[in-house]
């Protein structure tokens, strides 16, 4: 348990915090109090902005040192009023400072029946992986470090990703994808699933691994001559989320359902800027049924500002637009907004932490949405964990550049799954088995499916008995329905003949 404590307190510290702040903000204080505390970060973010304007601009010194007070006013202000704050509740500043390692039998407890959780701590020499189900004990297995790990592991990536390519050697990066992840699956996974019996898989990454699409991995040996829809993918045997660390799920499966109904946002795109345009996804989400309230914001609505008034009451909010990461500074990761008139905005991934999207899941139907800078203890920095910061329950991400027709086939599967109740990982699981099933040979390959993932809670879109209250509810209104009917039908019916 201490090497298991050791490991998680450094895992995703920034984030942990965030969500301790939403935690303790969400349970403890009055609508009023939370009103305050959201004036008060939105005038820090405002003086803030408007420094960093002047000082883009040249602005005069003069000038500089007014605005430089303000945000000195506006951050004091905003301190001034959390110490009064923690001070009359007392347990608000104990749920957002407390330590937030979980003991076990609180993990134990957020983990459903049959879901292994799976924690990865990549050494100099060793790997460590710690495992902790429902039923069972925390484990801790030594592993030897495989062999140039991460440069198999990005080789493993690029035959998957450039198989979509053109004048490629297919043959040879098949070879390479049956090679390699059959290997990583023997010295990843194989000696740490011998030793427990599991329906679903909670994966804690660490390092190059977090760069990892876990669910291509194969089970047995294949050969060349092989129908790439019966591969034996690890997708077929597991439903699969991840996670930032052990502490953050916890943290996440604390927290209360938030938003209702569908939002969509849908730039429209013609080519300009080198922005292709996007030929299904507006029609596959007008053609989405909701069983509550949808809403699109389609072409010149699907602006920035539209986003920043609406994108956090949602309980689901889907984005069908493009993206790109950026490997160097992950935090100018950006993804695309029209802006309002003819042309496109980019909205940095730095821009969302500062927002509050307590959405329940967000789709971020884009390419390479989980990339940016790799960093040992916080994980990728990418579009994907700023949605997160900003209070993002679980976020469906994507490890490289999507292909649009394979999203548009795959997307209608995954929410009918997640509206009957199911949890998000085994909806993503159903959703890309649906999609393996339709699909001719070529398109079954991992490309076209392997690179979404979904970090953070796994849970479903709504509590369990809400989800049965409304079946409950639509199948009494159709039973009552039938009898109306049924009666209608009988009165109406003509008298029957009588023969003599």
């Amino acid at each position: 348990m201490r090497a298991f404590r050791f490991a998680e307190r450094d895992r995703s510290q920034l984030l942990r915090a965030a969500y301790r702040h939403e935690l303790a903000t969400s349970t403890e204080l009055s609508l009023e109090q939370q009103q305050a505390e959201s004036k008060w970060q939105y005038e820090v973010q405002q003086a803030e902005a408007r420094l960093h304007h002047l000082q883009a601009q040249g602005a005069p010194d003069s000038v500089l040192t007014a605005a430089e007070q303000a945000v000195w006013r506006a951050r004091n202000g905003r301190y001034q009023f959390l110490q009064a704050l923690e001070q009359e509740n007392p347990r608000y500043y104990q749920l957002k400072y407390a330590d937030d390692i979980p003991r076990l039998d609180e993990l134990q407890d957020m983990l459903a029946a049959g879901q292994l959780l799976v924690e990865y701590f990549v050494g100099k020499k060793r790997l460590y992986v710690f495992t902790l189900a429902r039923d069972s004990e925390l484990k801790l297995l030594e592993l030897p470090l495989p062999d140039r790990l991460e440069e198999r592991v990005m080789a493993w990536r690029r035959s998957i990703e450039a198989y979509q390519k053109r004048q490629v050697d297919r043959a040879a990066l098949l070879a390479t994808y049956r090679q390699e992840g059959y290997k990583l699956y023997q010295e990843l996974l194989a000696p740490v699933l011998a030793e427990q019996s599991a329906t679903s898989l909670l994966l804690i990454p660490s390092g190059v691994l977090d760069l990892l699409p876990f669910e291509a991995l194969l089970q047995k040996v294949t050969n060349a001559q092989a129908d790439l829809r019966q591969y034996p993918y690890l997708l077929k045997q597991y439903p699969i989320s991840y996670g930032y660390s052990a502490s953050l799920q916890y943290i996440l499966h604390q927290l209360p359902y938030a938003g209702r109904g569908f939002g969509g946002y849908i730039p429209t795109f013609d080519g300009r800027a080198g922005w292709q345009a996007l030929s299904c996804s507006q029609q596959t989400l007008q053609d989405l049924p909701w069983p509550t309230s949808k809403v699109l914001y389609e072409n010149h609505q699907a602006n920035r500002q539209n986003f920043f008034d609406h994108a956090g009451q949602f309980s689901v909010l889907h984005l069908a637009t493009h993206a790109q990461a950026n490997a160097e500074q992950g935090d100018f990761s950006f993804i695309v907004f029209s802006d309002g008139e003819a042309a496109y905005d980019s909205l940095f991934a730095q821009s969302l932490y500062h927002l509050n999207l307590p959405n329940e899941l967000v789709v971020l139907s884009a390419c390479e949405t989980a990339l940016g800078t790799l960093y040992q203890s916080e994980g990728v920095i990418s579009l994907a964990r700023a949605f997160h910061y900003a209070g993002a329950r679980s976020v469906l991400n994507t490890l490289w550049p999507v292909n649009e027709g394979a999203n548009c086939r795959l997307m209608p599967s995954f929410y009918e799954a997640l509206n009957r109740g199911t949890d998000k990982a085994t909806a993503l699981q159903s959703a890309k088995l649906t999609y393996l099933n339709k699909a001719d040979e070529r398109a079954a390959h991992p490309v076209y499916w392997a690179g979404y993932q979904l970090l953070g809670t796994p849970r479903p879109l709504a509590p369990r008995h809400r989800v049965w209250g409304w079946l409950a509810l639509a199948a009494a209104i159709a039973l009552v329905l039938g009898i109306w009917w049924y009666r209608h039908a009988k009165a109406t019916q003509p008298p029957k003949l009588q023969l003599t």
